[in-house]
């Protein structure tokens, strides 16, 4: 590599890949690439966020509260430096104003919050670049990650049949679907979803998948969360395309920030 090709700074400017974006802070939650989440959107400031979003492309961040400061999710609490880079795939506009949204994972983006002329914040976005698995370790942690997503899949929906997992999904699809089946706490869900090694990030969920017990059979994946996306039975939950989002819209903390 030619060391005049590398950027004079880092993190690159906002005209080496950057972009400045909405961002909607939630407590408990967080956006996965390919996931699928359900909000309904009436905070004004919020409001005003996905109505400018519409005017353009329909993007914007969403960002996980930082542990501790959810209660101040109707103020302007911190969110961690990864975030999900998602866009709106549907939305209705209800009588009393409010947004119903349908929001599907784009990506992972490092953020830094800037000034904002709007009502809502905005952050500078960086998208971030997965690591790929060696050749040599593909075959076996597809396998082990695809056995305990059925496992736990068939242990929270007994008596459904389990759709096959498609062959062509990316390991680090897997992994982060692996992730949303357990109730992890929030320090290890944010850890697991700030991991770009795809490899390390699956070793990790699969020690995580070792520790954990599996789901008593009349208990959904989401009613024992301690934070994860929103999961949606019946098939794979809100990880591939197609799939329905199964957690409730609205009553849940933040979805209305």
């Amino acid at each position: 590599m030619d060391l005049n090709d590398l950027p004079s700074s880092w993190p690159p400017t906002e005209n080496a890949g950057t972009k400045i974006l909405p961002i909607f802070p939630l407590p408990g939650v967080w956006l996965f690439p390919g996931a699928v989440i359900p909000l309904r959107i009436f905070e004004p400031r919020y409001v005003q966020m996905v109505e400018d979003c519409l005017d353009g492309p329909g993007r914007f961040v969403l960002g996980t509260i930082e542990e501790g400061h959810e209660p101040e999710h109707l103020d302007a609490p911190p969110f961690g430096e990864i975030a999900g880079f998602g866009e709106i795939g549907r939305h209705d506009r209800l009588e009393d104003g409010s947004f119903q949204v349908i929001l599907i994972g784009l990506g992972r983006v490092r953020v830094e919050e800037v000034d904002s002329d709007r009502q809502y914040r905005k952050v500078r976005a960086q998208g971030l670049i997965e690591t790929g698995v060696h050749p040599e370790d593909e075959a076996a942690l597809r396998l082990s990650l695809a056995r305990a997503i059925q496992v736990r899949t068939a242990r929270a929906m007994p008596g459904q049949p389990i759709p096959p997992i498609p062959a062509d999904v990316p390991i680090g699809r897997l992994a982060d679907l692996l992730a949303l089946r357990m109730p992890l706490p929030h320090n290890e869900l944010t850890k697991l979803f700030g991991e770009l090694d795809v490899g390390v990030r699956s070793g990790l969920v699969l020690d995580q998948d070792k520790l954990r017990p599996l789901l008593p059979p009349n208990l959904s994946p989401d009613q024992q969360s301690l934070g994860g996306a929103p999961e949606a039975p019946p098939g794979f939950p809100g990880i591939f395309p197609g799939s329905t989002p199964g957690k409730p819209e609205g009553d849940e903390p933040g979805d209305g920030e």
